[in-house]
């Protein structure tokens, strides 16, 4: 009679482990952006804010505003530069290996190398940008290289300049990526033991993710076992830390639950004997 329940215990226990509406946060409140991990649980408005924030921050050099220290400022991806005046500059350097950006008042003249002029970049060109500032070790844009390359008068911008209406049209491209890594999680789960609860919506929305997983099932006369993995490349550590969060504040949950499904197994079994 217990080997049912139990199963089911531990089924009910893998689901909340994976999500969870009430307190104790599942993998999918503590993934980015979720902030749960740090012990502040927070709206599903404010945290998919909080990740395209930390996006914009890391496309512009606004560490800061992304919970960086002001040592750990990104170099920013890309700098942004209206319309009209970059297509006024393209005519000035038409035929240059450099580009003239802009001129302050003391005369210092702002430019970048032809290469980095990319006022009508595509969407799929600066992604690919994004991509190779990246760091291997953690997927965030580099901290270095923010500082200007002076020749002269002139100060290099090193970073892919763009105009306003291609950035625009990018960051709400990547803005939408926002809950990939949730989805991933939930994508690993895949329904096994009924719906999840308290998923946000902006992990909701993708009906996959970049982390791969799997959960596996064994069942043994000895013992029922669920184990749920995942595969964040150079997230991983990072994902099993806040793992390891959620595991803890689940096995306590389960500790305190085991006792009254004893209770009600002690029960069950006392009236099936009152009946023999």
């Amino acid at each position: 009679m217990a080997r049912p329940e139990m199963r089911q215990f531990v089924q009910t226990s893998a689901r909340a482990l994976v999500s969870s509406s009430g307190n104790v946060p599942g993998l999918v409140q503590v993934t980015p952006p979720a902030h749960a991990s740090e012990g502040k649980l927070v709206g599903a408005a404010q945290a998919k804010a909080a990740g395209e924030m930390a996006i914009t921050a890391d496309l512009l050099g606004l560490g800061i505003q992304a919970g960086r220290s002001k040592h750990q400022r990104t170099a920013g991806v890309f700098v942004v530069m209206a319309d009209d005046l970059l297509a006024k500059n393209a005519a000035m350097a038409k035929n240059g290996a450099v580009v003239r950006l802009f001129i302050k008042k003391d005369g210092t003249i702002y430019g970048t190398d032809r290469h980095n002029y990319r006022p009508k970049a595509s969407t799929a060109e600066m992604y690919a940008h994004h991509q190779s500032m990246r760091r291997k070790s953690d997927g965030r844009v580099r901290t270095a290289g923010g500082a200007t390359r002076d020749v002269g008068r002139w100060k290099f911008i090193d970073q892919m300049v763009v105009s306003r209406t291609a950035y625009l049209r990018y960051e709400r491209m990547i803005h939408k990526r926002v809950g990939m890594m949730a989805a991933g999680v939930v994508a690993a789960y895949n329904g096994r033991f009924g719906p999840l609860r308290g998923v946000p919506a902006y992990a909701k929305r993708h009906t996959s993710g970049w982390v791969a997983g799997k959960l596996i099932e064994l069942d043994a006369e000895d013992g029922y076992e669920v184990t749920i993995s995942v595969e964040a490349g150079n997230m991983n550590s990072e994902m099993q830390r806040r793992f390891n969060y959620v595991l803890g504040y689940r096995v306590k949950a389960m500790q305190r639950q085991i006792p009254f499904i004893a209770r009600s197994l002690e029960s069950k079994i006392a009236a099936q004997i009152g009946r023999l």
